[in-house]
């Protein structure tokens, strides 16, 4: 994977952020766009300039900023407010972690035992793979997880940043 050092920005973005340096654009206030389909327009125009870049979405309800200002961080990371998470706070998280993974490992067992297929449960696979069962958790909200959740589909995306606004 290759640092970002410049981006080729249609003319609307260009003259909103100034210039096309990665940083810049992401210490500068958002683009607004008006609809669903301006968005579509741009995403599709940065893109196309953008051709040998591999595009990926983040949709989330708020901005989990850090101190210098990085919005993507796994919840596992992700500051309190204007605190950054102690050592101490993201171990404590970290156990959790473990914890509720043993318990979801539990719950499959029961229901194994209660006549559910391993097949249909991906047993195997979800007792051996800490990921798979962090990717549930993840999915489910059940606690925080160093996973980051991006898609390539941007109406996904839009769909999990729209989730329960009023």
């Amino acid at each position: 994977m290759e640092r970002v050092t410049n981006i080729d920005l249609p003319g609307d973005l260009l003259r909103h952020f100034g210039r096309k340096d990665p940083l810049i654009i992401k210490s500068a206030s958002p683009y607004e766009v008006s609809s669903f389909s301006d968005l579509i327009r741009l995403t599709a125009e940065v893109s196309c300039a953008n051709s040998a870049m591999t595009v990926l979405y983040r949709g989330q309800r708020n901005e989990h900023m850090n101190g210098d200002g990085t919005l993507l961080l796994p919840s596992l990371y992700r500051w309190q407010g204007a605190s950054q998470p102690t050592s101490s706070e993201i171990r404590s998280r970290a156990n959790r972690l473990n914890i509720v993974a043993e318990q979801l490992v539990r719950v499959a067992d029961m229901m194994i035992t209660e006549g559910a297929s391993r097949n249909d449960l991906n047993y195997g696979q979800l007792v051996k793979r800490a990921s798979l069962q962090w990717g549930v958790l993840q999915h489910y909200e059940y606690c925080p997880t160093p996973f980051l959740d991006v898609t390539q589909s941007l109406r996904m995306a839009c769909m999990f940043a729209l989730d329960h606004a009023r």
